[in-house]
């Protein structure tokens, strides 16, 4: 949290939101080991996005080419690495719209940018029951780009397994910049989730098969204070 402090005035400038996602959210005194790193979600726009290149974090040109990318309507997501005193720094930038779709199960998909075609992405997804699905995502070249997608969710046999974009939104993320916004597609996801959750899990809901804990990547790293507070939206949303 100290390192953030440090970093997130650099980005603010050029997002319209930010917020952290993985162990930070999962518990900083519980899912947080040594080897952890910080994962920010960064809200863009093609007017304001040029303005990462005075964060001095990255590789100027690979950020120029993923943003002149990004400007052009290649893809809407793109992912940088840094390093802050010795702790690795996962970026992953989305445009703000593309994003508010995914999170809210409006789109199936998105497009990303990728530096490399191999290895081809592994994604990964997970059910209300907590059954785990795995896919290669296959890698195109798209003029001087290399894209990929990106899922929201899958359906597979009517059941879906849901994905990074709504996962991280509902997995407790702490909101940074531009909350209000955050805020509302949190609650359009919880939503959409809840109606999925009835229509798929069916009534009476059997809690101790079917929650959207399971749906979460690494939900047993998640504390137990977390778990509780997603556990308690869930069913006051369902009441």
């Amino acid at each position: 949290m100290q390192i953030l402090k440090k970093v997130i005035p650099k980005f603010v400038p050029a997002t319209e939101a930010i917020m952290v996602s993985g162990s930070l959210a999962y518990g900083a005194n519980y899912s947080v080991t040594e080897k952890s790193d910080i994962d920010l979600q960064l809200l863009v726009t093609r007017r304001g996005v040029t303005r990462l290149y005075t964060v001095g974090l990255f590789d100027l040109e690979k950020l120029r080419h993923f943003v002149k990318g990004y400007q052009k309507g290649i893809a809407q997501q793109f992912s940088l690495t840094a390093e802050v005193e010795g702790v690795p720094l996962e970026c992953h930038f989305w445009d703000v719209n593309a994003f508010a779709k995914a999170a809210t199960m409006r789109t199936r998909q998105t497009l990303r940018f990728r530096s490399s075609i191999n290895p081809p992405p592994i994604d990964y997804a997970h059910s209300f029951a907590g059954e785990e699905d795995i896919s290669k995502l296959s890698t195109a070249h798209k003029g001087k780009w290399l894209v990929s997608s990106f899922p929201s969710y899958r359906i597979r046999k009517k059941k879906m397994f849901f994905c990074r974009p709504i996962t991280n939104i509902i997995g407790s993320p702490i909101f940074i910049h531009g909350n209000e916004w955050l805020v509302r597609r949190q609650n359009e996801a919880w939503d959409a989730l809840i109606m999925r959750l009835n229509k798929e899990c069916g009534e009476p809901l059997n809690l101790k098969m079917y929650t959207i804990v399971n749906i979460l990547p690494g939900k047993n790293k998640i504390s137990p204070a977390v778990k509780e507070k997603i556990m308690k939206r869930m069913r006051r949303t369902l009441a």
